[in-house]
């Protein structure tokens, strides 16, 4: 018998009363019910997407049956999900037959980059123009399951909501600008950043999730396309200039021209330390204050982790 990929289905409800939750429960005919949580951008970079996914985001959910024999024959489920935590499908569908039926659950961000015929070895290459929130969102990969620790677990037919955790597999790069000898705050307008010598491709396998590491870049070497430098504020020294963007994990050689920052028509280049290579891991967020001097570029950095969101339980109607 082939192995057959079922749809997943799951409207996580707004609050109901007792009743209703009662009823639910009593008259549950085998849907798959879903908890979801995804690991967020930490509140120091971007805004976008930084507890959920934002209103009308495409993420696929492929869903296996445990049975003998290979073979995928139909496409994910495609949820949409409305801002709040709340995903949605259609049409509904259950859980195999069989008391001791074991499912496996995947989810991918963004939709469409995986199908059942190639979901080992897929290529993603972030946006090499990230000036826009589509191309950010883009460029976010991120792979979901039900997991404990870092490893997949198989899911038995049941009621209850089934936990679905969505990990950040790739690097994010925060850069901060701030003005310094010879530069004002009229020096920044329409400042624009950019890293370069980039590789811009990996490969990933939806079911397993283990983090990549910088070794599986890819490619000729590119330059993204940061966008303007937006005024912040950092609460000590006034104000400052922020853009971000997201790479694939990588290695940089020491002596490599990493970003370059562009200022009311002259460009300000940063050369890494010529015996320091940069080393960039899978989920992590990489922040780096540049001082920006009339005559150069001073550097400082700050690594952390992509923080984990909230978690919101629901059922299907």
């Amino acid at each position: 018998m082939k192995k057959v990929l079922f749809f997943a289905a799951a409207v996580l409800a707004l609050a109901a009363c007792s009743n209703e939750e009662e009823n639910a429960n009593d008259n549950w005919n085998g849907e798959i019910r879903l908890t979801t949580q995804y690991l967020r951008v930490t509140r120091a970079g971007s805004d976008i997407q930084n507890t959920q996914f934002d209103a009308n985001e495409k993420i696929d959910i492929f869903i296996y049956n445990h049975a003998d024999g290979e073979g995928y024959e139909t496409l994910p489920a495609v949820y949409t999900a409305d801002g709040n935590g709340n995903l949605t499908t259609n049409p509904v569908q259950q859980f195999p037959a069989g008391a001791d039926s074991q499912i496996d659950l995947y989810g991918v961000y963004p939709s469409g980059i995986a199908t059942p015929s190639d979901t080992a070895n897929i290529a993603f290459t972030v946006q090499t123009d990230q000036s826009t929130e589509a191309g950010y969102k883009a460029s976010d990969l991120m792979l979901g399951g039900n997991l404990e620790g870092r490893l997949y677990q198989p899911i038995t037919r049941t009621n209850d909501p089934v936990p679905l955790t969505f990990v950040h597999k790739l690097s994010k790069i925060i850069l901060k600008v701030v003005p310094g000898v010879g530069l004002s705050d009229t020096s920044f307008e329409g400042a624009t950043a950019s890293i370069n010598n980039v590789l811009v491709t990996t490969r990933f396998n939806i079911s397993n999730i283990q983090l990549p590491m910088y070794y599986s870049a890819e490619g000729d070497p590119n330059t993204i396309n940061m966008g303007s430098l937006e005024a912040v504020g950092d609460g000590t020294t006034g104000t400052l200039y922020r853009a971000c963007a997201i790479i694939v994990p990588q290695e940089f050689e020491g002596g490599t021209q990493l970003f370059t920052i562009n200022l009311n028509g002259r460009s300000f280049t940063y050369t890494t330390t010529p015996d320091y290579w940069l080393t960039f891991e899978s989920g992590w967020t990489y922040e780096f204050t540049i001082t920006a001097n009339v005559w150069g570029l001073s550097l400082s950095t700050v690594i952390q982790n992509w923080e984990t969101g909230q978690t919101i339980t629901g059922q299907t109607d």
